[in-house]
């Protein structure tokens, strides 16, 4: 049985996979750490990342950003994939300071 703390999370959850919009997107499932356990690019992902929480039971939490197309969806994921950049945020990093 679910703790009331495991119960709260995992509604907030399904509170956030239902106002997903139907567009393309990268997405970053987290365990219950904040871990990065898997990093993706779907065509939709109202339809898509709530099946990715069935296929991976340790997956507690989501951060997603909606893109244009498939292909600048592929694009941010692989740039998260490439950094590890837990952040939500996929701004370009800062240029090294110049001494």
């Amino acid at each position: 049985m679910p703790t009331l703390v495991e119960w709260w999370n995992r509604l907030k959850r399904d509170f956030k996979l239902a106002m997903l919009p139907h567009k393309p997107g990268a997405f970053r499932l987290l365990d219950a750490a904040g871990a990065i356990i898997h990093i993706g690019a779907v065509d939709d992902l109202a339809l898509r990342l709530p099946e990715q929480f069935t296929s991976r039971p340790t997956a507690t939490d989501f951060q997603f950003e909606a893109a244009a197309t498939i292909e600048e969806a592929q694009t941010v994921s692989q740039r998260w994939s490439a950094t590890g950049n837990a952040s939500a945020s996929t701004a370009p990093p800062s240029p090294p300071a110049q001494s």
